[in-house]
């Protein structure tokens, strides 16, 4: 089973998220040499929405960052283009030859319902996902993540948010939920090695002779056999329509009655119009199985697709399972019903995280590898430095924090 993250250092350096917002808080403002404009930091209005989806939808504000943001676009337009209405943004602008310049961006978005623990214990209401936080090359170590943070901060005391969920690719000295760990494996290894992008896939590519080529293809590409044991079922996945009512009605259902009995740690929506920002996005793949002998719901996989700015071919490059319920499906068959439904849309490679009932030994079993360059550390806050939720092994945590 998944572990929690491992307990904070010992008089490790001090990192906190929030910066102080009282006395003593840094200006909105700041210069990063003699010659250059200010940066202003601030909340972004609906006129700066197409600047923040142009910049988050290419790689020029998160290059030479960490692990997928490095190589993966940080956001889709069709998602990101629903989920700003709804998200407090803050900006780092800057003038550029003449022209205002988004330098960095972070979001705060709702996820309404509530976080909740086993059997009721813990309750966190109307949790918020502070997600996206992005600096531009030319703008970092000029404090400018942290002004956006300040500011961010500032905003959500005002609006009185309970918790805040985020990813950090840095351990805090607060508790944390637990270390996600993504692991992958390429369903089409001959069409990736084809890519730039080949050795965020395999880290050791150029060090491949032909042999070992040989076997890399072997071991990740799916065959036939493996089609055929999986066909005879495969037609009971079915895409959810996000404009049938009736339909998100019954998923909201499904999701609301199984999540408790089955995680220690879950995030429960209170209404259809939660589960369809905060589960089922738009832009996102949902897909529900339906038992031949009841038609009843039984398993739900939800997959954010994602491509790198520079490809050669069609198809997609990578499926990522960023929310999952499995009551019907046991072990490795997880795994393996991800496989399926990625094949399905024609993606090279398949990325699941150690969550939602997802073990590491089961994804061993499916052939799936750690991305050791994309750990990252889970915190639920309620203050600055104090944890909302308790260290718990991630495969028993389903909370959305992964595709916005």
């Amino acid at each position: 089973m998944s572990k929690p993250a491992p307990p904070v250092p010992k008089e490790s350096r001090p990192r906190v998220f929030w910066k102080d917002g009282g006395a003593g808080a840094p200006d909105t403002t700041r210069t990063n040499g003699a010659d250059a404009a200010p940066f202003t930091v601030s909340q972004l209005t609906d006129a700066h929405h197409n600047q923040v989806v142009s910049a988050l939808g290419g790689v020029v504000l998160t290059y030479e960052s960490h692990g997928f943001h490095n190589w993966l676009p940080p956001a889709e337009t069709k998602t990101l283009t629903a989920t700003l209405p709804h998200a407090t943004v803050v900006g780092a602008m800057q003038t550029v030859d003449g022209q205002e310049t988004l330098r960095g961006v972070v979001l705060a978005v709702p996820l309404g319902g509530s976080l909740v623990g086993r059997n009721g214990a813990l309750q966190v209401k109307d949790p918020v996902l502070v997600t996206q936080l992005a600096v531009h090359p030319a703008a970092r170590g000029n404090n400018v993540a942290a002004l956006l943070m300040a500011e961010l901060h500032n905003l959500l005391k005002a609006s009185e948010s309970a918790a805040v969920v985020f990813r950090s690719a840095l351990q805090l000295p607060v508790p944390a939920v637990g270390l996600v760990k993504w692991l992958q494996r390429s369903i089409a290894p001959c069409s990736v090695m084809r890519q730039r992008h080949a050795t965020e896939i395999f880290p050791d590519f150029y060090l491949y002779d032909e042999i070992l080529r040989a076997d890399i293809i072997a071991k990740h590409a799916l065959t036939k056999a493996f089609g055929d044991k999986k066909a005879p079922h495969s037609v009971g996945w079915c895409t959810v329509d996000r404009s049938n009512s009736d339909q998100m009605e019954m998923l909201h259902g499904f999701i609301v009655e199984q999540v408790p009995k089955l995680f220690d740690l879950t995030y429960i929506p209170e209404t259809s119009e939660d589960t369809l920002r905060a589960v089922i996005a738009e832009g996102l793949f949902p897909f529900v199985y339906v038992s031949p002998a009841t038609g009843a719901i039984t398993d739900l996989v939800v997959l954010r697709l994602r491509n790198p700015e520079w490809r050669v071919g069609e198809g997609q490059g990578a499926a990522m399972c960023v929310y999952a319920i499995f009551t019907s499906f046991k072990g490795p068959e997880k795994a393996e019903e991800v496989l399926v439904l990625s094949e399905m849309l024609k993606c090279e490679t398949v990325f699941i995280p150690n969550m939602f009932g997802f073990l590491d030994s089961d994804l061993s079993k499916a052939m799936f590898e750690e991305l050791l360059v994309c750990r990252e550390y889970l915190y639920v806050l309620k203050t600055p430095t104090e944890s909302a939720l308790p260290p718990t092994p991630l495969s028993k945590v389903a909370i959305p924090c992964a595709f916005i």
